[in-house]
């Protein structure tokens, strides 16, 4: 990963669609992670596989084409996801469903959320959900989740605090009272 942040122009998809595998970066030959780190901009520190999955489903879109994936979003935070938030900050995030610790995946504690992107860049936010509860067996009670405005300015490479706007506002003036 030492080229700059760029996608690769052309594809020809429309959409891609997935949930990419888990798979622990300590099960992985050298030789394999070697490779990704050349081949791959995401590739970067203790490597995530899925992070992959998603630059890829970027490369092989048309520009006005949609990617949509079901995948851990500890990428946030975690210092192997800095390479995607750079990334994801060049590209158009449609919407990002945030489920938290929520037993999605019942076998499997991992972080999910739902990443819906575009190659082209059209807006200067995007809509964050912040889901805290799963509905019941029998959907009798859905609990909304809380849906934030992510101005892009306020991210970076560095791990992303989902505050929305009207709360960053509110920050701003507190931090400028001090």
């Amino acid at each position: 990963g030492g080229q700059d942040v760029q996608l690769q122009k052309g594809g020809g998809f429309d959409a891609v669609v997935g949930n990419p595998p888990y798979v622990r970066v300590q099960e992985l030959p050298h030789k394999d992670i070697d490779y990704y780190k050349q081949v791959f901009y995401t590739a970067y520190k203790r490597i995530d596989i899925s992070i992959l999955f998603i630059e890829h489903g970027l490369n092989i879109l048309r520009s006005n084409g949609y990617s949509a994936y079901i995948s851990s979003v500890q990428f946030t935070s975690a210092e192997y996801g800095r390479k995607l938030r750079e990334l994801l900050l060049k590209v158009e995030i449609k919407k990002f469903i945030n489920f938290n610790d929520l037993p999605v995946f019942p076998d499997a504690s991992t972080y999910p959320g739902i990443l819906i992107l575009s190659p082209n860049k059209s807006s200067q936010k995007f809509v964050y959900f912040d889901v805290q509860e799963l509905p019941n067996q029998d959907y009798e009670s859905v609990i909304l989740p809380t849906q934030k405005t992510i101005s892009y300015k306020y991210l970076s490479g560095d791990s992303w605090e989902m505050v929305d706007d009207s709360e960053r506002q509110i920050l701003d003036k507190i931090n400028d009272s001090q």
